[in-house]
């Protein structure tokens, strides 16, 4: 489960104050700040995600608009509503073309529909606009599954491009030509000894101004302790546009559930009690980054992994020989 969070009206303040079609965020505060545990402000929380899940099918962003109703749905929304956000599920699926899973969450919320203690003329009302959507989603034509189509949204296309493009993370580049010796390096520079110097690189050729010599994945990594920590994801650092809370802190935020249950078990599951105080000592992201390190690989699993790196020093594979992969830690 993920953390409660008491905000929700504070997240409607800031959806009506945006009416006139600017998007500033897609996330609002309602999904960060946490407090309690039990399961009656756990609803908060799904409200939060249930009304950004709007926010995203407006936008267009069918795929993260499913996860979060599916989200809001297991943090507790209220069942009376469950047939609300089924709809816009469907309509998510209807827009991407996949008719089959678009029939069966119709079919699931009708079902769900006769068994709400509604009153008659809303319960026929429901009915009827589900109803309505089945038969489209009947008649669609999947003829060109390749074009997916769009809904219209109420956010001028400016404002859509501008909002994701300030949550935009470059990708690394790509190395042209990597060494063979040593795959994250670029062949323009090799590996060098001397007995005063030690190990030190050296450069085979010309080498141009920008031009890219290094692509390593860091060992660890950690955001700077400001406002980074409620736009980037505290796991692989991209940014968020549909932020996933921790579920124990309020400090930290996802990208995504898969980078956030990598991260709570890598090590954010135990940071997660003393990074308020680190942060608070004010002593900067290293301490944090110290914290990580230590965390990823402890004394512990160090001394097991001893006999293993020895056995494969014995039976390492002629291909490998003299090859330094940093991804092989």
């Amino acid at each position: 489960m993920y953390a409660a969070h008491p905000v929700l009206l504070f997240g409607r303040r800031k959806s009506e104050e945006k009416a006139d079609g600017q998007v500033t965020s897609a996330s609002g505060s309602a999904v960060y700040f946490n407090s309690g545990n039990s399961k009656i402000v756990y609803q908060p929380l799904a409200f939060g995600f249930a009304n950004r899940s709007a926010v995203l099918f407006e936008l267009n962003e069918y795929d993260k608009c499913v996860q979060d109703i599916e989200t809001a749905i297991s943090c507790g929304y209220p069942r009376i509503l469950h047939c609300k956000l089924l709809e816009r599920k469907a309509k998510c699926f209807i827009a991407q073309r996949r008719k089959a899973e678009a029939l069966k969450v119709i079919e699931t919320a009708l079902e769900t529909l006769l068994s709400l203690p509604l009153d008659e003329t809303k319960r026929k009302s429901s009915q009827e606009a589900l109803q309505q959507l089945y038969k489209q989603c009947q008649i669609q034509s999947l003829e060109d599954s390749s074009n997916t189509p769009t809904c219209k949204s109420d956010f001028p296309s400016s404002c859509v491009e501008g909002f994701l493009q300030k949550y935009k993370t470059p990708k690394p580049p790509l190395l042209p030509d990597p060494s063979a010796n040593i795959p994250s390096l670029s062949n323009k520079v090799q590996l060098a000894f001397s007995p005063t110097q030690g190990r030190f690189l050296v450069a085979k050729n010309d080498i141009l101004p920008g031009e890219v010599l290094l692509v390593e994945e860091g060992y660890s990594r950690v955001l700077n302790l400001d406002s980074h920590l409620k736009t980037h994801c505290s796991g692989c650092l991209a940014g968020c546009t549909v932020p996933l809370p921790c579920p124990c802190c309020p400090m930290v935020i996802f990208c995504s559930k898969e980078c956030q249950e990598r991260e709570l078990a890598l090590y954010h599951g135990q940071e997660c009690n003393t990074l308020a105080t680190l942060a608070a000592l004010d002593i900067g992201h290293s301490s944090v980054l110290a914290f990580r390190i230590l965390m990823q690989t402890t004394y512990s699993q160090l001394k097991e992994m001893v006999p293993i790196f020895q056995e494969e020093v014995l039976n390492i594979p002629a291909e490998k020989l003299g090859i330094y992969d940093s991804s092989e830690y």
